[in-house]
């Protein structure tokens, strides 16, 4: 290898990408799994807070309205007694909105948080985060507008070609983090991917005749538009002769 591509290797690896963080994600959507030493130490804070007055429980029931959960005292009482005690996994919006009273660090948690559970699809992901927008998520616009079935409340992807099924779910774990979901010749995806790549490239419409790639595409740099092509590509593309 000459010293050309070795120093092209060496940019590309030092790229510094953006970074979707777990409170860019949509709050109202998903539960996140903490480790259990930072759970216990996590809802500690929340009892010793509650211990001194009614304030943060009264800015939680406020709080909730945003997400359409409209708590009260009694009902948060014994959400949060469950959440310490039993549930696997906590709401995110509850977390965040507790962050933001408790001053805590949003970095912190980001650490903790070993997987992730959407309300529909219920599809846990052992997280990788932040999300990295490397040309390999770029790709996966053109998979949901190809090979991908896109609607409000579902994500899948159908592929006949076992091999390129397979790349795709390769792709999806090595850009969110594992997942298991058994469908023969397609694959249902969680459905918080669709809400990232949807928000970060503001698309709405993935259908493939009446689509348009979004403006945010053809801003990116050069290597997201060579993934995307490539992702439209092996979905739809037919190599010939010419």
């Amino acid at each position: 290898m000459n010293n050309q591509k070795i120093e092209n290797l060496e940019l590309l690896n030092n790229t510094v990408y953006d970074e979707i963080h777990w409170w860019q994600f949509p709050l109202g959507a998903f539960s996140v799994k903490f480790n259990k030493d930072f759970k216990d130490r996590f809802f500690n804070k929340i009892q010793s807070e509650r211990s001194k007055s009614l304030e943060y429980a009264s800015y939680i029931n406020n709080q909730s309205k945003k997400y359409n959960k409209n708590w009260n005292f009694k009902r948060q009482r014994a959400l949060i007694w469950d959440y310490k005690a039993n549930a696997e996994f906590i709401p995110a919006w509850f977390v965040y909105e507790t962050a933001k009273y408790l001053k805590l660090d949003l970095l912190e948690i980001e650490q903790n948080i070993i997987a992730y559970i959407t309300f529909r699809g219920r599809l846990t992901v052992c997280s990788k985060l932040p999300v990295r927008i490397t040309p390999e998520f770029s790709s996966l616009l053109a998979h949901m507008i190809c090979d991908g079935t896109v609607w409000k409340d579902r994500f899948f992807y159908f592929q006949k070609n076992e091999e390129h099924l397979e790349r795709f779910m390769e792709l999806t774990k090595n850009i969110f983090g594992e997942y298991l979901t058994n469908t023969k010749r397609g694959r249902t995806v969680p459905l918080i991917f669709k809400e990232l790549i949807s928000s970060y490239f503001k698309a709405s419409n993935f259908g493939s005749l009446n689509c348009n790639l979004p403006s945010k595409v053809f801003e990116l740099p050069r290597l997201h538009k060579v993934a995307i092509l490539a992702g439209t590509l092996l979905d739809d593309g037919h190599s010939v002769s010419c």
